[in-house]
């Protein structure tokens, strides 16, 4: 416990070093203003889409983009070689980038609150953003052992974000038979979106513990069959150890 509390105060040094956590913080005011310009119902409709986007796609970037610099400033090279375990430094980056987006979030509902009349349930935020931020933490990493480059990394995300949004557009244009639709709605983007909308309506606590069970299980296999075990050979070939 005491070296995960170490990893997390210097993963937390390295974002402010990288001003990617300025970054963030600029983004979620970003967030703020746009909401200005939208009515309240247009906003409520759109704000599990805006938290989505921040637990995820900001969440894996962000990642891309810290080791992106870990690799250029030969920070694995030390950690290989530090009394610390992969799953310490795994889990010290869920908690870290956990609570750099809990952090967005509360700037956002703060500044959500002056511009619309905003009701939301709080520990179901807290609840939905830790799964989702845990997986797509993974999917962070998994793109930066598989990307060359940041922009690699970028090229990457997309790619694979297309891929799983497919399936939604084709059925929403028709272009798929409905009965697709029920093994649609458990692919990653649908479940996560699923996850950060239960802040703002009523919870259908069945579908709510499937998916949470779906995401859980993700992120283990992702973590424990791929990401841990390929650690070593990540920081080997690319920092020359």
């Amino acid at each position: 416990m005491t070296m995960i509390k170490h990893l997390v105060r210097h993963e937390w040094i390295r974002l402010m070093k990288y001003n990617l956590l300025v970054a963030s913080i600029v983004v979620s005011f970003i967030w703020i203003i746009a909401s200005a310009f939208l009515s309240q119902a247009e906003l409520v409709l759109f704000l599990p889409t805006i938290f989505l986007v921040e637990a995820s796609a900001m969440t894996a970037l962000l990642i891309g983009a810290e080791m992106y610099y870990e690799k250029k400033e030969h920070t694995i090279s030390s950690m290989l070689i530090s009394p610390m375990s992969t799953t310490d430094y795994m889990v010290s980056k869920i908690i870290a980038h956990g609570l750099n987006t809990l952090l967005v979030f509360a700037i956002m509902v703060v500044g959500f609150m002056f511009t619309v009349d905003l009701s939301l349930n709080f520990l179901t935020l807290l609840l939905g953003t830790v799964f989702v931020a845990t997986f797509y933490v993974g999917i962070g990493l998994l793109l930066s052992y598989i990307s060359k480059d940041f922009t690699s990394l970028l090229v990457n995300y997309m790619i694979m974000m297309f891929i799983f949004l497919i399936p939604s557009i084709l059925i929403m244009a028709g272009l798929l038979p409905e009965v697709f639709s029920d093994y649609v709605k458990y692919i990653p983007s649908e479940i996560s979106l699923r996850l950060m909308s239960i802040a703002f309506v009523d919870i259908d606590w069945m579908q709510t513990i499937i998916d949470l069970g779906i995401t859980f299980l993700a992120s283990i296999g992702l973590y424990v069959f791929i990401l841990i075990p390929r650690f070593k050979a990540f920081a080997s070939e690319h920092l020359g150890v």
